[in-house]
């Protein structure tokens, strides 16, 4: 679903029906670290995509997370779609 996100200021995918929890999104962002081990992160548990991968803040990040998330946005025509995330996950 794509809607308003005061937090953001602006329109963005919600994703729904994930089981315990809500107010997931996807957005731009770079870095996804510990706060716990004084680590930047740019989500809390929200989704990002990205074009490169390199380093910010002295952590791994996920590179061009704005752009991409223009570019998909547009070719989805912002328009629901179904996200499937594989794997075994606890």
């Amino acid at each position: 679903m794509h809607n308003y996100s005061p937090a953001f200021k602006r329109k963005m995918y919600l994703i729904q029906n994930v089981k315990g929890r809500s107010g997931i999104r996807i957005h731009s962002g770079n870095v996804a670290g510990d706060k716990d081990l004084g680590l930047k992160t740019d989500f809390q548990g929200c989704i990002a995509f990205g074009s490169s991968t390199g380093i910010m803040h002295g952590q791994k990040a996920v590179l061009n997370t704005a752009y991409s998330i223009r570019e998909i946005e547009k070719y989805l025509n912002y328009e629901p779609f179904t996200l499937a995330i594989l794997g075994d996950f606890e």
